[in-house]
């Protein structure tokens, strides 16, 4: 018999924070011998790229659906980036037109990795402000795909 006994350590909800990974900077994305992580492995002159969004208003899901090809996974991940001014828009109008890995790290400290080299994302990116001064306005990040496999936990691409 198995079990799947009750976790002791922390389980936070939500995201800490996230990273973006051109797509044509990723040269592999390999299987740890020793750990059950992944490693992500860029090209030589390859970037990751820090994007930030306010406290509270990132989340990722990722939902195990059917259709006629067989079994697959939506995942979405969304971010509220604030502000709106011309170098922002000029960076996001930019990447609109990129696909894209990314990395990201939840509050409890796991490093994991959505999409490959197969199935990269792309954005969407919608601006809103509130009626209010005192509101918020903000570029909405959001970045979709249907993929063939989940989420992976990666090693702390930073170390």
């Amino acid at each position: 018999m198995q079990h799947i006994n009750k976790y002791s350590g922390d389980n936070l909800g939500g995201i800490n924070k996230f990273w973006i990974v051109l797509s044509e900077h990723v040269s592999e994305i390999a299987v740890d011998p020793v750990e059950p992580y992944f490693k992500l492995i860029l090209v030589p002159s390859g970037s990751i790229y820090y994007i930030y969004c306010t406290d509270d208003t990132m989340e990722f899901s990722e939902e195990k659906k059917m259709d006629s090809n067989g079994v697959y996974f939506q995942c979405t991940l969304k971010g509220s980036s604030p502000n709106n001014y011309n170098n922002l828009k000029l960076v996001f109008d930019e990447l609109d037109t990129k696909e894209f890995l990314i990395i990201y790290l939840d509050n409890n400290g796991n490093y994991r990795l959505f999409g490959d080299i197969e199935e990269p994302l792309t954005l969407i990116n919608n601006y809103t402000s509130t009626p209010r001064i005192a509101g918020f306005n903000a570029n909405h990040l959001t970045f979709s795909r249907k993929m063939t496999s989940r989420q992976k936990f990666i090693q702390d691409p930073f170390a």
